[in-house]
Protein backbone atom coordinates (compact mmCIF):
# COMPACT_ATOMS: atom_id res chain seq x y z
CA UNK A 1 0.00 0.00 0.00
CA UNK A 2 1.22 3.51 -0.72
CA UNK A 3 -0.54 6.53 -0.09
CA UNK A 4 0.36 10.21 -1.24
CA UNK A 5 -1.44 12.95 0.63
CA UNK A 6 -1.83 16.74 -0.94
CA UNK A 7 0.93 18.06 -3.35
CA UNK A 8 3.86 15.51 -2.24
CA UNK A 9 4.66 13.44 -4.95
CA UNK A 10 7.13 10.42 -5.33
CA UNK A 11 7.75 8.90 -8.52
CA UNK A 12 10.50 6.64 -9.86
CA UNK A 13 11.96 5.91 -13.43
CA UNK A 14 10.29 3.34 -15.40
CA UNK A 15 12.16 0.81 -17.19
CA UNK A 16 11.34 -2.28 -19.20
CA UNK A 17 10.65 -4.92 -16.81
CA UNK A 18 13.93 -7.73 -17.38
CA UNK A 19 16.09 -4.81 -17.63
CA UNK A 20 15.01 -3.28 -14.08
CA UNK A 21 15.52 -6.69 -12.45
CA UNK A 22 18.69 -7.76 -14.46
CA UNK A 23 17.24 -10.48 -16.00
CA UNK A 24 19.43 -10.02 -19.33
CA UNK A 25 18.28 -10.09 -22.78
CA UNK A 26 17.96 -13.51 -23.01
CA UNK A 27 14.56 -15.09 -24.80
CA UNK A 28 12.54 -16.42 -21.86
CA UNK A 29 10.07 -18.49 -20.81
CA UNK A 30 6.58 -18.24 -22.08
CA UNK A 31 3.92 -17.65 -19.89
CA UNK A 32 0.29 -19.01 -20.98
CA UNK A 33 -2.79 -16.88 -20.22
CA UNK A 34 -4.94 -18.15 -17.52
CA UNK A 35 -8.71 -18.00 -18.37
CA UNK A 36 -9.90 -18.75 -14.65
CA UNK A 37 -8.48 -16.45 -13.18
CA UNK A 38 -9.79 -12.50 -13.31
CA UNK A 39 -8.24 -8.50 -13.19
CA UNK A 40 -10.17 -6.08 -11.16
CA UNK A 41 -9.43 -1.85 -10.64
CA UNK A 42 -11.31 -0.69 -8.15
CA UNK A 43 -11.40 3.18 -8.06
CA UNK A 44 -12.62 3.78 -4.23
CA UNK A 45 -13.97 7.63 -3.19
CA UNK A 46 -13.95 8.26 0.77
CA UNK A 47 -15.74 11.94 0.92
CA UNK A 48 -16.60 12.51 4.56
CA UNK A 49 -18.56 15.31 5.79
CA UNK A 50 -16.77 18.54 6.77
CA UNK A 51 -17.02 19.46 10.49
CA UNK A 52 -18.31 22.95 11.26
CA UNK A 53 -16.09 25.18 13.46
CA UNK A 54 -17.12 28.59 14.70
CA UNK A 55 -14.10 28.89 16.73
CA UNK A 56 -12.14 31.69 14.68
CA UNK A 57 -13.00 35.57 14.38
CA UNK A 58 -13.05 37.48 10.56
CA UNK A 59 -9.64 38.18 11.44
CA UNK A 60 -8.46 35.30 12.36
CA UNK A 61 -10.18 33.61 9.08
CA UNK A 62 -8.03 36.44 7.69
CA UNK A 63 -4.80 35.62 9.19
CA UNK A 64 -5.28 31.72 8.06
CA UNK A 65 -6.03 32.49 4.42
CA UNK A 66 -2.57 34.94 4.26
CA UNK A 67 -4.93 38.01 3.94
CA UNK A 68 -4.04 40.36 7.43
CA UNK A 69 -6.16 43.16 7.37
CA UNK A 70 -9.13 42.03 6.05
CA UNK A 71 -12.22 39.88 7.44
CA UNK A 72 -13.33 36.63 6.19
CA UNK A 73 -16.63 35.37 7.13
CA UNK A 74 -16.06 32.07 6.50
CA UNK A 75 -13.86 29.78 5.10
CA UNK A 76 -13.70 25.86 2.96
CA UNK A 77 -11.01 23.92 3.91
CA UNK A 78 -9.80 20.14 2.83
CA UNK A 79 -7.06 17.95 1.08
CA UNK A 80 -6.93 15.27 -1.19
CA UNK A 81 -5.38 12.06 -0.53
CA UNK A 82 -4.72 9.15 -2.62
CA UNK A 83 -3.92 5.14 -1.54
CA UNK A 84 -3.35 2.74 -3.83
CA UNK A 85 -2.56 -1.03 -3.30
CA UNK A 86 -2.32 -4.45 -5.79
CA UNK A 87 -2.55 -7.81 -5.04
CA UNK A 88 -0.92 -10.24 -7.98
CA UNK A 89 -0.28 -14.30 -8.12
CA UNK A 90 2.99 -16.00 -9.20
CA UNK A 91 3.25 -19.48 -10.73
CA UNK A 92 7.20 -21.21 -10.59
CA UNK A 93 8.22 -21.38 -14.27
CA UNK A 94 11.92 -22.70 -15.49
CA UNK A 95 13.98 -20.40 -12.24
CA UNK A 96 11.48 -17.87 -12.11
CA UNK A 97 7.94 -17.43 -12.33
CA UNK A 98 4.79 -15.98 -14.79
CA UNK A 99 3.40 -13.38 -12.40
CA UNK A 100 0.25 -10.95 -13.45
CA UNK A 101 -1.65 -9.08 -11.40
CA UNK A 102 -5.27 -9.46 -9.54
CA UNK A 103 -6.43 -6.55 -8.31
CA UNK A 104 -5.15 -2.96 -8.12
CA UNK A 105 -7.33 -0.94 -5.33
CA UNK A 106 -7.14 3.05 -5.39
CA UNK A 107 -8.54 5.19 -2.75
CA UNK A 108 -9.00 8.73 -3.41
CA UNK A 109 -9.89 11.04 -0.12
CA UNK A 110 -11.82 14.48 0.61
CA UNK A 111 -9.56 14.78 3.50
CA UNK A 112 -9.83 16.93 6.70
CA UNK A 113 -12.93 18.59 5.36
CA UNK A 114 -14.01 21.57 7.62
CA UNK A 115 -16.06 24.56 7.13
CA UNK A 116 -15.48 27.86 9.09
CA UNK A 117 -18.14 29.79 10.21
CA UNK A 118 -16.73 33.44 12.11
CA UNK A 119 -17.57 33.47 15.65
CA UNK A 120 -19.02 36.64 15.32
CA UNK A 121 -22.06 35.33 13.45
CA UNK A 122 -24.93 33.76 15.72
CA UNK A 123 -25.08 30.52 14.93
CA UNK A 124 -28.24 29.81 13.16
CA UNK A 125 -28.92 33.31 12.30
CA UNK A 126 -29.30 34.67 8.82
CA UNK A 127 -25.72 35.66 7.96
CA UNK A 128 -24.94 32.05 9.63
CA UNK A 129 -26.83 30.46 7.15
CA UNK A 130 -25.80 32.65 4.47
CA UNK A 131 -22.10 31.83 5.15
CA UNK A 132 -23.17 28.07 5.36
CA UNK A 133 -24.51 27.54 1.86
CA UNK A 134 -21.96 29.30 0.59
CA UNK A 135 -18.74 27.35 1.56
CA UNK A 136 -21.34 23.92 1.57
CA UNK A 137 -21.15 25.12 -2.44
CA UNK A 138 -17.34 24.47 -2.26
CA UNK A 139 -17.92 21.39 -0.43
CA UNK A 140 -20.01 19.98 -3.26
CA UNK A 141 -17.94 21.35 -5.80
CA UNK A 142 -14.97 18.94 -4.00
CA UNK A 143 -17.06 16.05 -4.05
CA UNK A 144 -18.42 16.66 -8.15
CA UNK A 145 -15.26 16.79 -9.22
CA UNK A 146 -13.60 13.84 -7.57
CA UNK A 147 -16.60 11.15 -8.55
CA UNK A 148 -16.28 13.24 -12.21
CA UNK A 149 -12.23 11.98 -11.73
CA UNK A 150 -13.66 7.61 -10.72
CA UNK A 151 -14.02 6.79 -14.28
CA UNK A 152 -10.82 8.60 -15.75
CA UNK A 153 -8.63 7.09 -12.66
CA UNK A 154 -10.02 3.60 -13.46
CA UNK A 155 -9.60 3.94 -17.18
CA UNK A 156 -5.75 5.07 -17.28
CA UNK A 157 -5.21 1.74 -14.81
CA UNK A 158 -6.96 -0.41 -16.82
CA UNK A 159 -5.86 0.48 -20.37
CA UNK A 160 -2.00 0.76 -19.23
CA UNK A 161 -0.92 -3.16 -20.15
CA UNK A 162 -0.06 -3.94 -16.65
CA UNK A 163 0.33 -7.70 -16.50
CA UNK A 164 -2.83 -9.64 -16.21
CA UNK A 165 -4.22 -12.97 -15.80
CA UNK A 166 -4.74 -12.76 -19.98
CA UNK A 167 -1.12 -11.93 -20.47
CA UNK A 168 1.38 -12.87 -17.96
CA UNK A 169 4.69 -11.84 -17.65
CA UNK A 170 7.98 -14.29 -16.84
CA UNK A 171 10.55 -12.80 -14.20
CA UNK A 172 12.98 -13.89 -11.61
CA UNK A 173 11.54 -12.27 -8.81
CA UNK A 174 7.61 -11.54 -8.24
CA UNK A 175 7.61 -9.62 -4.95
CA UNK A 176 9.57 -7.46 -6.68
CA UNK A 177 7.99 -7.36 -10.19
CA UNK A 178 4.84 -6.51 -7.87
CA UNK A 179 7.05 -3.54 -6.23
CA UNK A 180 7.91 -2.56 -9.37
CA UNK A 181 4.11 -2.56 -11.07
CA UNK A 182 2.92 -0.80 -7.73
CA UNK A 183 5.56 1.92 -8.85
CA UNK A 184 4.19 1.96 -12.48
CA UNK A 185 0.82 2.68 -11.25
CA UNK A 186 1.49 5.85 -9.00
CA UNK A 187 2.99 6.87 -12.28
CA UNK A 188 -0.04 6.12 -13.80
CA UNK A 189 -2.21 8.35 -11.05
CA UNK A 190 0.41 11.09 -10.40
CA UNK A 191 -0.44 12.97 -13.61
CA UNK A 192 -4.55 12.53 -13.13
CA UNK A 193 -4.86 13.33 -9.76
CA UNK A 194 -2.23 16.99 -10.55
CA UNK A 195 -5.53 17.40 -13.81
CA UNK A 196 -8.33 17.08 -10.74
CA UNK A 197 -6.69 19.32 -8.62
CA UNK A 198 -6.01 21.91 -10.89
CA UNK A 199 -9.94 21.34 -12.15
CA UNK A 200 -10.92 21.32 -8.63
CA UNK A 201 -9.22 24.82 -7.99
CA UNK A 202 -10.81 26.62 -11.19
CA UNK A 203 -14.42 25.06 -10.43
CA UNK A 204 -14.17 26.72 -6.68
CA UNK A 205 -12.76 29.92 -7.81
CA UNK A 206 -16.05 30.00 -9.90
CA UNK A 207 -17.88 29.96 -7.05
CA UNK A 208 -16.03 32.99 -5.49
CA UNK A 209 -17.43 35.09 -8.13
CA UNK A 210 -18.25 38.78 -7.60
CA UNK A 211 -21.64 37.89 -8.05
CA UNK A 212 -21.79 34.75 -5.69
CA UNK A 213 -20.41 36.70 -3.23
CA UNK A 214 -23.40 39.55 -4.13
CA UNK A 215 -25.88 37.55 -3.86
CA UNK A 216 -24.83 35.84 -0.34
CA UNK A 217 -24.17 39.28 0.77
CA UNK A 218 -28.11 40.11 -0.30
CA UNK A 219 -28.95 37.30 1.94
CA UNK A 220 -28.90 39.18 5.23
CA UNK A 221 -29.25 42.94 5.96
CA UNK A 222 -26.29 43.09 8.78
CA UNK A 223 -22.85 42.14 8.01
Amino acid sequence: MRAIAGHLWTTALVCLAALCAGEGAAAQPLCLSQPERNFRVEVQLKLPKPEIDRSLSRRQLAERMGKTGSQVHGLHSHGTGLRYSLSHAALPKEGGFCFWLETVVVEVTYASPKIFVASEHRPGGCNDQAILAHETEHERVARRTMEGFRPRLSAVIARAGLPQPSAPLWTQDHEAQAQRELARVGELLAPEMEEMRKLMMERQERVDSPNNYKLTQNRCPNW
